[in-house]
């Protein structure tokens, strides 16, 4: 399957294929102007594209990746703990500021309740 296929029947964009292909990882033939993707490539692109979408950087992906494929599945492990405690911690960020929108909703509610009695 060629770049533009691969963008269309998956989504991926062209900045991220591109890269790929440039990268140390890639997994990619070359038929003339043509870049052809086989399975693998594929799967790793799709595995890239959830890295991406869980906030690792390129730099981050590659090196993500270099470890996997050297086997250091627990430096890999960390990495994946780094990121979900990251997440985490912007999840409590979030909460502790509904929380804070809920309080003065409650002042606000309050306030007008001992206005109208």
């Amino acid at each position: 399957m060629n770049r533009e296929a691969v963008h269309k029947k998956y989504s991926i964009p062209f900045e991220v294929l591109k890269k790929y292909e440039s990268s140390s990882i890639a997994k990619v033939q070359s038929e003339g102007a043509a870049t052809i993707y086989d399975d693998y490539a594929l799967k790793e692109l799709s595995f890239i594209m959830s890295l991406l979408d869980f906030g690792f950087s390129w730099d981050e992906i590659m090196s993500y990746m270099k470890m996997k494929k050297d086997s250091k599945y627990c430096h890999c492990m960390d990495l994946l703990n780094e990121k979900r405690n990251d997440m985490l911690e912007e999840i409590h960020k979030k909460e502790q500021m509904i929380s804070r929108i809920d309080y003065l909703k409650y002042e606000m509610k309050k306030d007008l309740d001992d206005t109208k009695g």
